[in-house]
């Protein structure tokens, strides 16, 4: 655990409470540099969460760039947990400098009125009647109202590279199909800075995954919205060999009906 890393995380600011505690828990795990690998098990455990709530988590901090997540191989025994790098660069989800303890604005920032009494030219403070407050409030209300909304770009028109590579990959036959939910699923859960990971499993369970070799692979969007790429590999099942009961009886059979000779008699 590092001060450092705690400490940067209580400064970021405009965060949602699940993100903001997913956040911290990351970077109580961390060292000073902000880098740490704390379990999915423990962080949904210190957040009293799900454990694909915590993906879920991870996968927005990334997208807010206060977080990469590091895919660290197995050593055999199965794969290891995700390891985190904090950016400790980013003073805030924004990018702005964050403001002084006391209240005060921060350098080269503009001074902004602290809201108290406004006092009239004649020195006496200005006394506006509850009717007048209701006036002003319904005057703004209305304004808010008749002001245009931002422009914000539909989602479907985000580039996704990514997911065009990870259906290419997906194999053939096994359940392709429903590309336009297997997006939205994409989407959903901002897989784009994984895709590479993604794509990788994809084509090591295609072709070692006894499930998939089997023909049970699952829909692409039920693989992306499960985070399947986390399931341990089902190996595949070993031949059978006869037991020696089995060896006994083949022979005694074979002992029995022996196998005609060449060039004898029918």
């Amino acid at each position: 655990m590092s001060v450092q890393a705690t400490a940067w995380a209580w400064s970021i600011r405009d965060l949602p409470p699940h993100l903001k505690i997913t956040l911290l828990a990351i970077a109580d795990a961390c060292n000073a540099e902000g880098y740490g690998y704390p379990g999915q098990e423990r962080l949904a455990h210190q957040v009293q969460c799900s454990d694909r709530q915590i993906r879920s988590n991870v996968a927005a901090l990334v997208k807010r760039g206060l977080i990469a997540v590091i895919h660290r191989p197995g050593d055999g025994s199965g794969r290891r947990s995700n390891a985190y790098q904090l950016h400790l660069e980013h003073r805030q989800a924004t990018g702005s400098p964050l403001p002084l303890a006391t209240g005060s604005p921060a350098p080269g920032q503009p001074e902004v009125d602290g809201g108290g009494n406004r006092k009239s030219d004649g020195g006496q403070p200005e006394v506006q009647t509850s009717a007048e407050r209701q006036n002003r409030t319904s005057e703004g209300t209305s304004e808010g109202l008749r002001a245009p909304r931002a422009h914000q770009p539909p989602a479907d028109t985000r580039s996704t590279p990514g997911f065009d590579r990870f259906w290419h990959a997906w194999p053939a036959g096994h359940r392709k199909r429903a590309r336009k939910a297997a997006l939205a699923a994409w989407r959903a859960h901002h897989l784009e800075a994984q895709a590479d990971m993604i794509i990788a499993d994809v084509r090591h369970r295609a072709h070692h995954d006894e499930q998939w070799l089997r023909g049970f692979a699952p829909m692409p969007q039920t693989y992306l919205r499960g985070a399947r790429w986390e399931d341990e590999l089902g190996a595949p099942h070993e031949e059978r060999r006869p037991s020696p009961i089995l060896k006994g009886i083949l022979a005694l059979e074979r002992f029995k009906c022996p196998s005609p000779t060449p060039g004898s008699a029918a």
